[in-house]
């Protein structure tokens, strides 16, 4: 079945006619042929691209049309009036009441009734309620009658002739109406799934729950509007609030005088004849259109290529201006001279405590919990762990709902926080009836979307998804044909599948599941995934650490060393080292093997750093002295810092050599922040030792381009000292400073 053309012409049937008919009356306050045009243009955009509309026969046809006849409109109405904490459970009953009617007994058919009840209740509520003036807000028995006709005549009449029918008319793009219809489906979104009776944009942010953003720099949020003709940059962490911003200035008309139109960045490239549609849109007395491109990372995560041929299009927009929103840490990543796009890049700022606290309390508000703010105190622990979760938007996100849910057990941590989100969300559906499956069956599919999406961008729904809202409502998705489950291109928050990859590793770890393991292993993770089990390492007692520790040790030789299970003994050397106890009888155990890949030698050599054992310590300095030598070692450890750090953005750091004297400004900014840091860890002191002779590596090959005096008065002050280092390693390291400033003092010519 194409769901959408048969959910196009019912709700057509429904808004049209209806409209037409209860407000003919009042055409001076609200134009009733403009809202005709406006539903007309959207539906047609629902249709399937050969403009083909067909049934499905998996459902009782006349069981739907009986249910539409008697019950459909009371129970709308109902639903309408109710109060809020009640609208959740009298929406189910009209879905479950539906599904009955229809005989709707396939888990597909099912989610397909589900989305056509909500779609008619939500365009008659966003369009009734917010449209028409509150004292002429009634509805009568004229009104439902005639809604109730319009819905049972298309049933009569399209039941048995609507196997192939065509679209009758071209579709004729219309940039008002597909602003409006976008800012319609914006505000009818929840802010986020799991708040108070899944609260919409539209009802949040009319209750003072949008926090106007602060950005680094001298900018203001009321000075954006001065920026509509200027490529802008919008940087932050992970739920910063990016997302947020740009759907609150676009849907509620914050940048006048402008075709301002939001787009998620997988929209933008799934659908290229839209920006071209745009662009070509006549402009009359506008300067440009704006185009606000949200959530860049989650399209191109791993997809340097893809990423420069976006903005690479983006430039050839002639009538736009773009303001994109990323991630600060992709941004860094990625960018380059080939990318740029920006004029200015503005970052937001982490929430200060009147930031918070406003939206803890128009919150509580909401949900009429006067100890709201209290319980989230208690959750978050100290008055220092507290600040570090309610800076970030997204964080502080789920800690209301712990509240919310009276969970208000002492965090250990972000891993406590997202996996205790998950159990009490799990937990809610379950309560609400629309989600009947056991835990453990919802955490697999999630898994299995988590995988999907990380690495590909995409999932197909499986049938447990389909059943389980505790799954479907985390996923951003959109519907298929009959023939195909719907498929999932993200999550609500890109973190949660990052999390979900992090706890089933954890769990693999804690249950000796090496081939899960292996498997998970195989996956290009990236720092988002690696942080969280690196956070559910500093939560571990010592001795679940040592425990930890020796599950993995056994877990390494599970498999033989060969290229085939590089990516998995190479992470695992990376986790162990990283627990927080000695490992020095497992490193000492594979330098006895004296491993030739050399990424492995990498990797140990980092694992080895900060250990006392002499053996250990004699490893990492001879692997110091290879990257000296401009061996092997050195090419491959230029070319997985290249790539780690974002450089080179389109090779693979397991293969990867660094052959081809490509860009190292970022690399070389790391180090160089490494050698001037005012307060270093032992950790990044030790790092001295490979970092110093790699940065001399880096300048040999790239024929010491860019030098500067400053660069070398850096390096001289570098003090190697007995406190990190001992007798060998402090002659090593004196010898390569020595060397690569008499090669700086040549080449500077001073």
């Amino acid at each position: 079945m194409n769901y959408s053309g048969f959910l196009s012409k019912i709700l057509e049937s429904v808004m049209v006619n209806c409209f037409e008919k209860k407000f003919a009356g009042i055409k001076n306050k609200y134009d009733i042929k403009q809202l005709q045009g406006r539903i007309s243009e959207f539906l047609n955009r629902e249709k399937d691209k050969n403009g083909l509309i067909s049934l499905d026969e998996e459902y009782d046809y006349g069981g739907l049309l009986e249910y539409f006849n008697h019950n459909l409109m009371d129970d709308i109405i109902g639903w309408l009036a109710a109060p809020m904490e009640k609208q959740k459970d009298l929406e189910h009953d009209i879905i479950s009441k539906a599904t009955s009617y229809a005989d709707a007994n396939t888990p597909l058919s099912k989610k397909r009734i589900e989305s056509i009840i909500n779609t008619i209740a939500r365009f008659i509520q966003g369009y009734y309620f917010d449209s028409i003036p509150l004292g002429e807000r009634i509805w009568d028995n004229q009104t439902a009658k005639s809604i109730v006709n319009s819905i049972t005549d298309f049933l009569k009449a399209n039941t048995t002739k609507l196997a192939h029918e065509k679209a009758e008319k071209e579709y004729e793009f219309n940039l008002n109406v597909y602003i409006d219809t976008r800012r319609e489906i914006i505000l009818n979104q929840p802010l986020f799934p799991w708040f108070y009776n899944s609260i919409r944009f539209r009802d949040a942010f009319s209750k003072q729950l949008f926090v106007k953003p602060l950005f680094k720099g001298n900018i203001s949020f009321d000075d954006l509007i001065a920026y509509t003709d200027t490529y802008l940059v919008f940087l932050g962490h992970a739920g910063a609030g990016k997302s947020t911003l740009f759907m609150y200035l676009f849907a509620f008309s914050m940048i006048q005088e402008t075709y301002a139109v939001y787009l998620s960045a997988k929209e933008a490239v799934n659908n290229s004849e839209l920006l071209v549609k745009i662009n070509q849109y006549p402009l009359l007395d506008r300067e440009k259109h704006l185009l606000l491109i949200d959530s860049v990372d989650e399209a191109f995560y791993n997809d340097y290529e893809g990423y420069k041929q976006f903005i690479e299009k983006l430039k050839m927009l002639e009538n736009c201006r773009v303001w994109l929103g990323c991630r600060t840490d992709f941004y860094i990543t990625f960018s380059s001279e080939s990318t740029s796009l920006a004029q200015r890049i503005i970052e937001l700022k982490p929430w200060e405590k009147d930031q918070y606290s406003a939206f803890i309390n128009g919150y509580s508000r909401i949900c009429q919990d006067v100890n709201l703010s209290q319980k989230i105190d208690h959750i978050l622990g100290t008055e220092k762990e507290q600040h570090e979760i309610k800076k970030n938007p997204f964080l502080l996100s789920l800690a209301v709902f712990l509240a919310s849910e009276n969970d208000i057990e002492s965090l250990s941590g972000i891993y406590d926080l997202y996996e205790r989100f998950l159990k009490q969300w799990i937990k809610k559906e379950h309560q609400r009836g629309s989600s009947m499956s056991d835990r453990a069956t919802i955490m697999n599919s999630l898994l299995s979307a988590a995988k999907g999406i990380y690495t590909n961008n995409k999932w197909v729904f499986d049938d447990i998804a389909l059943k389980n809202s505790a799954i479907s409502c985390l996923l951003r998705y959109h519907e298929c044909d009959s023939s195909e489950m719907p498929i999932a291109t993200s999550f609500y928050h890109r973190s949660l599948a990052a999390f979900i990859l992090a706890q089933r590793i954890v769990e693999c770890f804690v249950k000796n599941n090496w081939e899960e393991l292996h498997l998970l292993l195989s996956t290009k993770l990236k720092d988002d995934v690696t942080n969280f089990i690196g956070e559910r390492f500093r939560c571990m007692t010592t001795k679940e650490k040592k425990e930890l520790s020796r599950i993995l040790s056994v877990m390494y030789y599970k498999y033989p060393e060969s290229d085939d299970h590089l990516r998995y003994h190479e992470q695992l050397i990376y986790f162990i080292t990283r627990i927080g106890v000695n490992v020095d009888r497992f490193l000492l155990g594979i330098i006895s093997h004296n491993p030739q890949n050399l990424i492995m030698r990498l990797t140990l050599a980092y694992g080895c750093i900060l250990s006392e054992n002499e053996s250990a310590r004699q490893y990492a300095l001879d692997y110091a002295k290879s990257i000296s030598n401009d061996s092997m070692d050195a090419k491959t450890n230029r070319g997985w810092t290249v790539v780690y750090f974002g450089d080179v953005n389109d090779r693979d750091p397991y293969t990867y050599l660094d052959n081809e004297k490509r860009s190292w400004e970022k690399a070389r900014l790391a180090r160089i922040r490494r050698f001037t840091c005012k307060n270093p860890r032992l950790k990044d002191v030790r790092f001295w030792l490979f970092d110093i002779p790699l940065f001399h590596s880096f300048l040999k090959d790239r024929n010491w381009n860019d030098i500067s005096k400053s660069e070398y008065d850096i390096i001289q002050s570098l003090c190697i000292t007995g406190k990190f280092f001992n007798t060998q390693e402090i002659a090593f390291l004196e010898k390569e400073k020595a060397e690569i400033l008499k090669e700086y003092s040549q080449h500077l010519q001073f």
